[in-house]
């Protein structure tokens, strides 16, 4: 049986290790496996079982439960819980695609992910 863990002398900057696979011990016991997930996954859902590594991902999952959809369509008023969501319908909806507003965010969704891909 094998798991994954991270080499804290991996190549990549140790913000981001790399997962390499090293043999489990034998007297290895569930718990002990449950535990170091939890130790990844510091973040729980207060609604369910799921947990997360960060915190962003856990208070996106959250709006699953609450309902909550903090993104709209300045067009239609249609709600998103999710951004991307939200520019998928940008894109399939005709009438808000040409929509001076919807076309503002798009370009400055745009300009944002050409920033982050030039970082």
């Amino acid at each position: 049986i094998w798991s994954t863990s991270t080499s804290p002398t991996s190549s990549i900057s140790s913000s981001s290790r790399q997962a390499s696979l090293s043999p489990i011990e034998e007297n290895t016991t569930f718990f002990d496996l449950l535990a170091a997930v939890e130790e990844e996954r510091p973040h729980k859902c207060l609604y369910c079982t799921r947990a997360f590594s960060r915190r962003h991902d856990l208070e996106r999952h959250v709006r699953v439960h609450t309902g909550v959809k903090p993104y709209h369509c300045p067009c239609c008023q249609k709600s998103f819980a999710r951004s991307d969501a939200r520019g998928r319908h940008f894109q399939s909806d005709p009438l808000c695609s040409q929509n001076d507003q919807v076309q503002k965010l798009i370009h400055k969704r745009k300009a944002r992910t050409t920033a982050i891909k030039r970082y």
